[in-house]
This record gives C-alpha cells, structure tokens and sequence, in this order.
C-alpha cells in the first residue's frame, strides 16, 4: 500500500498563499531602499546651475550609506562630495561643496523615480552659519552627460530665430546693458574670458542711481521667449528675498540651448518640468527687483557650456521691437562689445576676479544703451 503524502492539494495552495503574502508584506515594509529592478549606483547627468554636472553614487562600507560625489563639467566650481542614505524612495546628502565664495556644505533631498530611473528635488548650499546661499530645483537622469555639440558648432547657432517672444514688458523697459559689458558682476563661461559680464540687464529707470520705489513701475511681467521645458528653479539669495527666483527653459527646436530669466517670482504651475509656450506668464519681479531684471542664453557644449547674446537667435518680429524703441537695426551697434578691447577706457577690471569690476560713476552711460520713449 502507497504511503499517503502528509500535505493534500488543499495545504499546499495554502502554504503557497502564504508565502506570496510573507514576501509581499516584507516587500512593502522595505522602506531603505529603492526596488530591485533598479540600482540607485551608477552616474547621473545632473540638471543643476546649466552646468551639465555629472553626479556620481556608490555604495559605502558602512551598511545603507552612499557615497555622492558632484563633478562640475569642468572639475571647477559647484563641485562637492558627501554622504546619505534612503528612506521612502528619497535620498538625503550632505557634503561640502566649492562655491565662487569658497568652501560651503550643502544639502539636498531627491526623491527617487525608479520608473524613468530619475532623482528630482532641491539642492540647497549653506554657509559656515547655515545660512542658505543658494538653492535650485535639480533632476538627475541615469547615465552619463553627453553632449553633441562642440564649442565650434556655437556658430551655427547663432542667426537662428529661436526666440519668438519678448520676454519682459518692454514698454516698461528704459535701458539695456551690452553683451560683454563690465555692468554688474563677472558672468563668464568656459571660453576663459573674464572680467566681463556675458548677458543683458534689463532696467526700467535710465539714470546711474535707481529711483524711489515710487518712481517704478507698480508690476513687471516676464513671459517665455520662446516654447520649452522648465529645468531649473532656483534662488541666488533666497535668505535676502524668498520671492525671489531665476528660472531655466529648455528650448523645444534645440534642446542644447537654455535661457536664463532672472529675478521674478514664478507663477503657479511654473515648477521643474513643466512645458511653457512662446509668450506665457512665467512669473512677475519682486518688489526689491521692479528696477532690473538679467537675461542670459547657454549652450550646452562638450566642453561645457557657453554664453551668446539673446539677440543672436532672435527672429525679426521681436528684434523689431527693439527697433522701434531705437536700437539700430544692426543691434550690435548699441548692444555688443566684440571684445573687451572696445571698452571706454574709463572701465577697468581688478585682479580678473569674481565681483571686482570697477566702473567710473558714468557706467551706466558707458554700458547701457537708453530706449527711445
């Protein structure tokens, strides 16, 4: 006689049950680290500051601790390490990072989308005090930056109608700053020019001193010039004006080119990743910024990024704005300094570092074109 089996069909498919509920509860309570089918280590591209970053992430010795390394696209500035670990798919770093102002730690949360194997959210630098510096919306795409582009290719660019909208209430505007002034600050990219300030201010006063508050506009509207994705949102100063941001849009007919509106508060809806249409609000300037606002354009080259003016990939309709507010038709007549050879000899430059431009009290006759009425 056969020897009868202890478990019937019945036990088994229970037993089996069981099991699946076991590996699934255990699944579910596995809240350190991401699902299986995807590995958190490996290389990023890093949509952060228009740099093309490349973010790095391994495994530590230590049992749930990662090890993040930030690699600028040239080695240089905005690069950093530091450590985390995750809970609920989101990974927390911090480290320490070189900044223009030196050595600073930051900080930043990134929530984890195993499906388009992405990591998004906010990276926040500090100084000594913890007091924020900086912040920006950043997203991290797996694998390694690359970029079809070469620095050469820039020329074929330029002279392309891209731009198919004012970006700002131009009726508002008074003057406008010349590409590669001294106006401002030191705004260069990696083509190794400095001292010099590679994008447009615009200003809604025409005098060297800024009025009263009273004496400015009550609102300035800014729009997108052209149709694109939002891939950046940031604050330069976000402890001085919390309202106050700078926003990066990827151009939809090339994507190897971003535009730069800086100094307004977004409108709803206006976050990273978002689409946005030639001539759609994005946001308004602050109360603190009624007087100015900065336009910059970088293309994203494999030997990093480099600046042109607006102008250059501006079609005729909005270039006709211009004109009739007086710029002459060939705009780099008032609005472009080939070289900082054609600076007025007034304007000087101290040690070719980071915020030293000295200008004469007249700069802003000397680097701003003033708008007919």
């Amino acid at each position: 006689m056969k020897k009868r089996h202890p478990f019937t069909v019945p036990s088994l498919f229970l037993i089996l049950f069981f099991c699946l509920a076991l590996f699934d509860c255990s699944k579910k309570d596995d809240s350190e680290t991401p699902e299986d089918n995807f590995e958190l280590t490996g290389n990023y591209c890093l949509d952060f500051s228009i740099m093309g970053s490349q973010m790095v992430i391994e495994k530590s010795n230590t049992s749930g601790v990662y090890n993040v390394e930030i690699n600028d696209f040239d080695g240089g500035l905005r690069s950093g390490t530091g450590t985390g670990s995750v809970t609920n798919e989101t990974l927390r770093v911090t480290g320490q990072i070189s900044t223009e102002q030196g050595n600073a730690s930051f900080e930043v949360t990134l929530s984890i989308s195993e499906s388009d194997q992405t990591l998004s959210g906010i990276f926040n630098v500090l100084n000594p005090q913890g007091v924020s510096l900086f912040n920006s919306s950043i997203r991290a795409k797996k694998g390694s930056c690359s970029f079809e582009l070469s620095p050469e290719d820039v020329q074929n660019i330029i002279g392309q109608p891209y731009l198919s909208n004012l970006h700002v209430e131009l009726d508002k505007i008074e003057k406008i700053s010349k590409y590669r002034s001294a106006a401002g600050h030191n705004f260069v990219d990696y083509s190794g020019e400095n001292c010099v300030n590679l994008k447009h201010y615009f200003q809604t006063f025409d005098e060297g001193i800024e009025p009263a508050s009273s004496e400015l506009p009550s609102s300035l509207l800014y729009f997108a010039p052209a149709n694109g994705t939002i891939v950046s949102i940031g604050q330069a100063r976000p402890s001085q004006d919390p309202t106050d941001y700078e926003i990066d849009i990827k151009l939809e007919a090339n994507e190897n080119i971003i535009v730069r509106l800086f100094h307004l508060t977004p409108e709803t809806g206006i976050e990273l990743g978002a689409t946005v249409s030639s001539g759609q609000l994005v946001g308004r300037a602050p109360t603190a910024h009624l007087g100015s606002g900065d336009f910059a354009v970088y293309i994203l080259t494999n030997q990093g990024y480099r600046h042109i003016s607006m102008f250059e990939i501006m079609n005729t309709n909005v270039l006709s704005e211009y004109i009739s507010r007086g710029i002459d038709s060939n705009w780099r007549q008032d609005l472009y300094y080939e070289t900082t050879d054609q600076y007025p000899s007034q304007i000087t430059c101290e040690n070719g570092t980071f915020g030293n431009l000295r200008h004469p009290a007249s700069r802003y006759e000397l680097d701003f074109f003033i708008l007919e009425n």
